[in-house]
């Protein structure tokens, strides 16, 4: 996991599928296009804070609070049922009122539509109250997988400092399988 401010060129030398940890050119390029999306936020909204998750660990992740999540591979994904994802409280420097969240997602098996099968909250107060974000497609890296944002006032809720976020995939079966490779958040 990293945080915004540390991404800039920490990913992208010559040996890049041994710094990411990945071996294939489609993994590369999902992961680089998450990356400058997610630094691309920070600039165009204006947001001064945030953390990135590219799931090579369950490092930034709320295990205890999030269900039916398993981590493979550098992805989660609910194994044929619903999964919640949370994320661990961060920091804000002031009470946040807006929050902006990039997804890396991939359906494995059919296709997942964007506020149904796949849903994402904001939270400034360690999540006791949560915001749903109205998610868009930004784009397609490859079949099935693309990149997911958008944005919410999270100014209605109890001023708070510690943000979070939780993704809920919904209607997943043997053949809806949503999988998230990666998550980053950041606020103003």
């Amino acid at each position: 996991m990293a945080t915004l401010t540390s991404i800039k060129n920490k990913y992208f030398t010559v040996s890049d599928g041994d710094v990411l940890g990945v071996t294939t050119n489609t993994e590369n390029v999902s992961l680089f296009s998450f990356k400058l999306a997610t630094a691309d936020s920070l600039s165009q909204f204006n947001l001064v804070d945030g953390f990135s998750d590219d799931y090579n660990d369950a490092t930034g992740v709320d295990t205890s609070g999030s269900t039916n999540e398993t981590l493979t591979g550098g992805y989660y994904y609910g194994n044929e049922s619903n999964m919640t994802l949370l994320s661990n409280a961060y920091t804000a420097q002031a009470a946040p009122t807006t929050a902006r969240i990039i997804m890396d997602e991939y359906t494995s098996t059919g296709s997942a539509t964007v506020n149904t099968d796949i849903k994402a909250y904001a939270s400034r107060d360690s999540g006791t109250n949560y915001t749903q974000i109205t998610l868009a497609d930004q784009g397609t890296i490859e079949t099935n997988h693309r990149l997911l944002s958008g944005s919410v006032d999270i100014s209605g809720q109890p001023s708070g400092t510690a943000i979070k976020y939780k993704i809920e995939t919904l209607n997943q079966s043997g053949s809806k399988i949503t999988r998230l490779y990666g998550t980053s958040m950041a606020w103003a």
